[in-house]
């Protein structure tokens, strides 16, 4: 593992085009969401916190994102990407550390996150971290006229 110098600190709305090109970089994006919606509700959720890997040398480039939100219950992850020049960086593992601070301290007794069947690329590195899956079964309800589940 190559470390990078990067700075983990809050995302602001004038990173926002950076961390949807990289959040497209990653395939995060689905055609039925709007990427720049959804950054701009997380931004603005007092109960969200959107952290970025700022580079530090050289090109200053965000390198990585990732999101935490708070439920009141539960705290959870989303959202994490690294880009493809900085992965096995450790820029992950730094997210998602600070993702679990924040979370921590807000009183989330448990963390989770949602990992879509697709990417089983990521279900080594979560494991790593001491997480592991949970049975259960997700459902949902559509009311933007999508059909996609």
């Amino acid at each position: 593992m190559v470390q990078t110098s990067v700075l983990i600190r809050p995302a602001t709305s004038t990173d926002a085009d950076d961390i949807i090109l990289l959040w497209k970089e990653c395939g995060l994006t689905r055609p039925w969401n709007d990427p720049d919606a959804d950054l701009h509700r997380l931004l603005d959720f007092t109960q969200a916190h959107v952290l970025v890997a700022q580079e530090q040398e050289g090109r200053l480039d965000i390198a990585g994102s990732v999101v935490a939100q708070w439920d009141g219950h539960r705290g959870w992850i989303s959202f994490l990407c690294v880009s493809d020049r900085h992965r096995h960086d450790g820029i992950g593992t730094l997210l998602i550390e600070q993702a679990e601070r924040w979370l921590v301290n807000k009183g989330a007794p448990a963390i989770q996150l949602l990992i879509r069947n697709d990417n089983e690329t990521v279900t080594g590195f979560y494991r790593k971290l001491g997480y592991g899956q949970v049975p259960s079964a997700l459902w949902q309800k559509r009311y933007d006229g999508h059909t996609r589940q």
